[in-house]
């Protein structure tokens, strides 16, 4: 056997094992599930209706601490800056549309995930941001046995929440949580 047939077997024997084991060049492979039609997915975002750009701006943006992307009179991005990148991490974004309809119409709540709540809690309310309370008087709940949650809303009453992926508040059954009550217009 000569050394240029014995390199074309090792590689058919490596692009078959590769094949045989699933290894394919694609999201898949990096460990990142497939979007729409096998597209890739970049971000999420989750719009939110307001009544007053600018005063939403200042809320998400300083009392969120969320990092401006674009604004325009009627529609503004904001997101989340990760430390770390993380694959399995996606950045949270924000899109303000501002209507004079819909606002504040309590359909949805936005949770945003941190890894501490008691100190997002403390420097939210630190802000004047007020949280709503449970049963037992408590403004941060356990909604499962994994979960820990606090519900407030902005200025246009759209129901936002911090997580935490533990249980931090009383008990730890879903019902001690308080369902997101900010006024609907």
């Amino acid at each position: 056997m000569n050394v240029k047939r014995f390199i074309q077997s090792f590689v058919a024997v490596i692009i078959t094992v590769f094949l045989l084991l699933g290894f394919t060049p694609s999201t898949q492979a990096a460990g990142v599930d497939p979007g729409p039609g096998g597209t890739t997915v970049e971000k999420f975002v989750e719009r939110v209706n307001v009544s007053n750009m600018s005063r939403a701006l200042h809320f998400y943006n300083k009392a969120l601490g969320m990092a401006i992307d674009f604004s325009t009179p009627d529609f503004s991005q904001l997101h989340y800056k990760q430390a770390t990148p993380d694959p399995d991490v996606s950045n949270l974004y924000i899109g303000l549309s501002e209507s004079s309809s819909s606002n504040g119409s309590n359909k949805a709540t936005t949770t945003i995930f941190v890894s501490d709540i008691q100190a997002a809690h403390s420097d939210l309310t630190s802000k004047g941001i007020t949280f709503e309370k449970n049963a037992h008087g408590d403004e941060i709940c356990s909604a499962s046995s994994t979960i820990s949650l606090a519900f407030f809303c902005d200025p246009d009453n759209n129901s936002l929440a911090l997580g935490q992926d533990s249980p931090l508040g009383h008990g730890s059954g879903g019902d001690n949580c308080p369902s997101p009550s900010c006024p609907v217009h």
